[in-house]
């Protein structure tokens, strides 16, 4: 079991920012249709809701990649604004944690 977290940043340009409203119903959008977490990112430097975190899980990181561009896909078509910036951090759950494991 492979876990998925992914940081998308909205372009400042657009109205990601100052809509609240449009962000969290595209959450719930995402909601419907990903199995996940999704959440709101605020820059304080911005002064706003400029992205949002998405947590998921998947048998293998193929999977995942797949269901990482299906959601960015989602987020572009939506209305809001182009995607800025998208990092993801995938990795096996038996791997976290093991540095700690190896310190005892």
């Amino acid at each position: 079991m492979y876990i998925a977290i992914m940081k998308l940043t909205f372009d400042p340009g657009t109205s990601a920012g100052q809509d609240r409203k449009a962000l969290y119903g595209l959450m719930d959008k995402l909601r419907a249709k990903f199995k996940g977490a999704f959440t709101p990112l605020t820059v304080v430097e911005r002064d706003g809701v400029t992205g949002l975190a998405v947590a998921i899980f998947g048998k293998t990181e193929q999977d995942l990649t797949r269901e990482l561009d299906a959601i960015v896909e989602v987020c572009e078509g939506s209305g809001i604004g182009r995607i800025e910036s998208e990092h993801a951090f995938i990795e096996h759950l038996d791997a976290i944690g093991a540095d700690m494991d190896e310190d005892e």
